[in-house]
């Protein structure tokens, strides 16, 4: 578990490519501020869906750590190596403050491995005997700002679908939608989701807990 802080997020798509998508002029401002809102809303699901930072940064984070336990699963996946200075710094405590983690001696590099792609730490040493903390430096996330469309392309489409989706519905997000069979139209109460292709997508990313 993650002390710290919510997972971050960021756009997975843009204004421009939902537009394009709904055949909407780009000189045509009038959807704008709703296209927008329905992105920020998409992609803040698309985070917590995915279970990772959407956004990459160095970061420090506190994680609890039960007794005996090897495997930390940090919430920045991908890890990005550094070139010069360490990849990542680990210090071990019993309490989750600032004193006890200042009074802790960082990890050695060979004292611990990480799965960079996956975000995971193995600690190759026994430290807690007794439930504590770990808190973690490094560098993840899945994109930084603004690249998550050039990065993975999947999930900016993912995030285009699922916008067109809550626009086309966005005066019956939970109620009642109109299906046109020839002649005749039926109405069906449903409540919108994630699509399913879109579902997809976010499982070939979603983070498996370890």
């Amino acid at each position: 578990m993650n002390y710290t802080g919510a997972l971050s997020t960021q756009d997975f798509t843009t204004l421009a490519r939902v537009k394009s998508l709904i055949n909407a002029s780009l000189d045509d401002d009038s959807q704008d501020t709703l296209i927008s809102s329905l992105i920020s809303s998409v992609s803040v699901k698309f985070t917590k869906y995915l279970g990772v930072h959407a956004l990459k940064a160095s970061r420090t984070e506190v994680y609890e750590v039960r007794a005996g336990q090897r495997v930390i699963s940090l919430d920045g996946a991908p890890v990005y190596p550094v070139v010069d200075g360490d990849d990542v710094t680990i210090k071990i405590a019993y309490a989750p403050t600032a004193a006890a983690f200042n009074a802790a001696t960082s990890l050695n590099d060979d004292e611990f491995a990480i799965n960079y792609p996956a975000g995971y730490i193995r600690t190759l040493v026994e430290q807690l005997k007794d439930p504590g903390f770990a808190q973690v430096t490094y560098t993840g996330g899945l994109s930084a700002s603004g690249e998550i469309p050039n990065d993975y392309p999947d999930l900016a489409f993912a995030a285009d679908m699922q916008t067109k989706y809550l626009l086309q519905r966005h005066d019956t997000l939970g109620g009642q939608v109109s299906l046109q069979t020839g002649a005749a139209t039926a109405f069906a109460q449903m409540e919108y989701g994630l699509l399913n292709e879109v579902r997809e997508v976010l499982e070939g990313y979603r983070r498996a807990r370890v």
